[in-house]
């Protein structure tokens, strides 16, 4: 599904991005990571759902792993 139409993210690319720079709260980080910026803005709330829900399940991965 597209995030950012502006700039054609798909969800996917928008957590692989948050991932590849390490980025767990600014969506406008994630975009210049992708070498963009937010356009008109409404993906903004959405991005950044995404990418807490993405940091969110990679730390309770990382705690799950920690315990075994």
């Amino acid at each position: 599904m597209y995030v950012c139409i502006c700039n054609g993210l798909t969800e996917a690319r928008v957590r692989e991005a948050a991932r590849e720079s390490g980025e767990r709260h600014s969506a406008k980080a994630v975009y210049r990571h992708l070498g963009c910026e937010a356009r008109c803005g409404l993906c903004l709330p959405h991005a950044r759902r995404l990418i807490a829900e993405d940091g969110d399940a990679a730390f309770n991965a990382g705690a799950l792993a920690a315990r075994a």
